[in-house]
């Protein structure tokens, strides 16, 4: 750290410098990266924080807020009691328990299932819910009263916007029934919805502009969604959309039960071709750690897995490693058909080889690793150092090397294209506090995620007794 105790990539506030950023987008143009693909370790993050560093491209403007991020994604090796990709397991309709630590691939997968679907459309909704912080964890409460509205108000807004990018727009027109429970849909999905309607419509009639990647998709993220595919202004679109939103403006707002409103979603998707849903729960663990709060969180879900089931509702639960055995002991009670499937995943050196290659093709260059660019007194090569100290977790390995750039510009502000010397990566890996990890695999000895083996076992018999006391 320098004299005035300011990161070199920061202002006091925290946030880089003009100067700086101009200074690390040279460089990494200069290495022949026309995106920064290290920038964001989160893929949540990632997905809507993606610039790229010149917004012209073989002579085409792009969008400045071109999202690559569906490039980016990397799926984790197929478990061992897999015998098929991943991707087409998380696919079937089954309930399914996806594990890992923190930044080992659960939210990419998650997104990539999600893109998946929505992309090669078989009459498959697929609804993302994320727990809030406003959701006690108590595991006795009952799903429909704490979590119902919610979840209704998330299968709405996913529910639309999978109409807009898959209803046909020129052959087809919906029927009456169909545009009346567009509408409660509309006005179930709370205010930002009705927003993002009167943008799409106010774009139809204006048009979008030619830089625009994916038409009237760019205004997603508005309901926190991500775009996967351009979707044009229709003026047919226009009408029955105008339509959809008057009735919604006359209707009132919801009261429905949670449990009646989440219904009435599923009764709006089938009349819209859906005929099945994916529930995607995923990042419990992001404002809590605790695992028996976590648990408590997730079981009211467990409990309700029989109604889901009726309801042709599956289950894609995205959880902490810590978690997996009380989920076991409890599933084990429930005598669910069908089975679920559990799932670890789990990064080799060879996986995060290929998650690393697969960023500098996102970022359109034709190098596949840094070893090039280190001086000669690395004790092995810089790859080879990188992947060993991410110890199996894709973020530790995009935030050491994000932190390695940032260290060696810090150092050499006057002359980037020097060499990266071995100094410079040890203060990288100091200041991401990684220097006690052994590069062999352990994780931090102070990571919540290692947790000694009777800590666990007292988790596991909590939830024993638990979902004992439930299913007798």
């Amino acid at each position: 750290m320098r004299d005035n105790e300011t990161r070199f990539d920061q202002h006091e506030d925290g946030n880089p410098s003009q100067e700086v950023y101009n200074l690390r987008l040279n460089y990494l143009k200069s290495i022949g990266l026309t995106f920064d693909p290290f920038e964001a370790g989160v893929a949540e993050l990632e997905m809507n924080h993606v610039v790229p560093i010149s917004p012209v491209r073989d002579g085409e403007t792009l969008s400045l807020n071109h999202p690559t991020f569906l490039a980016y994604l990397t799926t984790p090796p197929v478990p061992k009691s897999l015998n098929e990709p991943l991707l087409i397991a998380l696919r079937r309709p089954e309930p399914t328990f996806i594990f890992s630590p923190p930044g080992g691939g659960k939210t990419s997968s998650r997104l990539a299932l999600e893109a998946r679907c929505r992309r090669e459309p078989d009459g498959t909704l697929v609804v993302r819910f994320t727990p809030s912080r406003d959701i006690p964890p108590q595991s006795n409460h009952d799903i429909w009263t704490v979590t119902g509205n919610l979840l209704a108000r998330d299968l709405a807004i996913d529910l639309f916007i999978q109409i807009m990018e898959q209803f046909p727009t020129e052959d087809k027109w919906p029927s009456e029934k169909q545009l009346i429970l567009l509408a409660e849909q509309i006005k179930q999905g709370g205010r930002n919805l009705e927003k993002l309607v009167r943008w799409l419509l106010q774009d139809s009639q204006d048009g979008i502009p030619s830089t625009n990647l994916f038409g009237l998709a760019e205004h997603w993220i508005r309901v926190n969604r991500f775009a996967i595919q351009q979707v044009n202004p229709s003026a047919k679109r226009k009408v029955w959309l105008e339509k959809a939103l008057v009735v919604a403006q006359t209707l009132s707002i919801p009261t429905a039960d949670g449990k009646t409103a989440w219904e009435n979603g599923l009764i709006a998707a089938k009349a819209w071709g859906f005929n099945r849903v994916l529930l995607l729960i995923d990042e419990i663990d992001t404002s809590r750690r605790n695992p028996i709060d976590l648990m408590a969180l997730v079981t009211p879900f467990l409990r309700a897995q029989p109604i889901f089931s009726q309801q042709d509702v599956h289950l894609k639960v995205f959880l902490p490693e810590d978690l997996r055995k009380p989920i076991e002991q409890y599933l084990s009670h429930m005598q669910l058909s069908p089975s679920p499937l559990l799932l670890s995943l789990t990064w080799d050196m060879n996986a995060l080889r290929r998650l690393l290659h697969n960023r500098f093709r996102a970022a359109h260059s034709r190098r596949d690793g840094l070893n090039d660019l280190a001086a000669d007194d690395f004790p092995q090569a810089l790859d080879d150092l990188l992947l060993e100290m991410a110890s199996g977790s894709p973020r530790r390995l995009l935030n050491l090397i994000h932190e390695l750039i940032t260290v060696h510009l810090e150092l050499n502000p006057s002359n980037p294209l020097s060499p990266i010397y071995y100094d410079e990566f040890k203060m990288a890996i100091s200041r991401l506090g990684l220097t006690d990890i052994d590069p062999l695999g352990s994780s931090p000895s102070g990571s919540f995620y290692r947790r000694n083996k009777h800590q666990q076992k007292q988790i596991a018999h909590h939830y024993q007794r638990l979902s004992s006391s439930r299913h007798t």
